[in-house]
This record gives C-alpha cells, sequence and structure tokens, in this order.
C-alpha cells in the first residue's frame, strides 16, 4: 500500500518504511496554526493522510482512497487534532461499528483554554477543546496509521463520533 499525503494543495507519497518516517516528520515539521498580523487571518492547514494501491492525483477522478485521516496542529498552542473516517462502500465491505461512523480525537483532560485547532481550514473550524490533544499524541497516531498501514483508525488515542468536518456528536 502507499502513503498518500494530501498537503497544501499537493500531494506526497511514501512506500518504504523509510520514506514514511520522512514524510511524517515534514509534514509534522510545517503544520500552521492559526495566524493573524498578515493583513488577513489565517486558521492553520491540515494534511489528509491515505492509503491506497495507487498514488492519488488532482488529476485522478476514476477511484478514491478508501481511508482518511486528518491531521491539524497548532504549534503555538502545543495541541493538535484528529479526524478518521473510511468511505462508504469500505464500511460496507467491514460492517464494523467503528467503520460506520465518522471519528474525532477525544481528549479525556481538555485544555482550560481554546487552543485553536483547525479542523477544516477551508471555512474556517476548529476543534472542540475536547478534541484537542498534546501534538506528541497527534504524531504518535499518525505514526501508528503509517506503520498499520491499512487505513485502520489508530488505537493509540481515544476518540469521539463526529460529523465529516470534525465537529463532536457527544
Amino acid at each position: 500500500m502507499i502513503l498518500n499525503v494530501l498537503f497544501r494543495g499537493d500531494y506526497s507519497y511514501a512506500e518504504s518504511e523509510s520514506e514514511r518516517a520522512a514524510l511524517i516528520s515534514r509534514v509534522m515539521a510545517n503544520l500552521q496554526g492559526e495566524k493573524s498580523g498578515l493583513g488577513y487571518i489565517s486558521a492553520g492547514d491540515d494534511a489528509v493522510f491515505s492509503f491506497a494501491r495507487s498514488r492519488y492525483t488532482n488529476e485522478t477522478f476514476d477511484w478514491w482512497p478508501d481511508n482518511y485521516l486528518h491531521v491539524a496542529a497548532n504549534p503555538s498552542t502545543g495541541y493538535g487534532g484528529l479526524i478518521w473516517y473510511v468511505s462508504a462502500d469500505r464500511a460496507e465491505k467491514v460492517e464494523d461499528e467503528v467503520s460506520k461512523h465518522t471519528w474525532v480525537s477525544d481528549n479525556p483532560n481538555p485544555p482550560k483554554f481554546d487552543p485553536r485547532v483547525v479542523r477544516d481550514p477551508s471555512f474556517p473550524r476548529f476543534h472542540d477543546p475536547r478534541s484537542a490533544i498534546p501534538i506528541g499524541h497527534v504524531r504518535d497516531a499518525v505514526e501508528e496509521f503509517c506503520r498499520v498501514g491499512t487505513g485502520d483508525r489508530p488505537a493509540c488515542v481515544e476518540w469521539a463520533r463526529s460529523d465529516t468536518h470534525g465537529a463532536r456528536l457527544d
């Protein structure tokens, strides 16, 4: 399986363990949090990690990956967030409760402030503080996702059900 990562409008790929580690490091080091004072406000950015049998591009229209891990971080606050889901076709094939839903990272001890972690940079919308987890935990989940290589939801963090944009349903 090939790791496909969409970050800032461009796709990057990794096939070997060393390529995956390098790609994770590059993305995690460059995720930007919310910024102002630029003449405009930037909500920050996210990256989308997926596994597929081929390289997906912006010109691919006849298939899509069947798994998605959205990753965001705000280095200035030390928190990040995750959104995970699979395609309807995959959910039907797998037939488990996890795959039927979209999930957002869950922090049982959330920060007492809003860490301003973007969950949808195009709108923009931000993660609920209960979904913000320390950046180190975000990286652990990304590394697990990439190590396992199936597109399955990482097990090293807790999750809560959400809509497809990461808004919690609880």
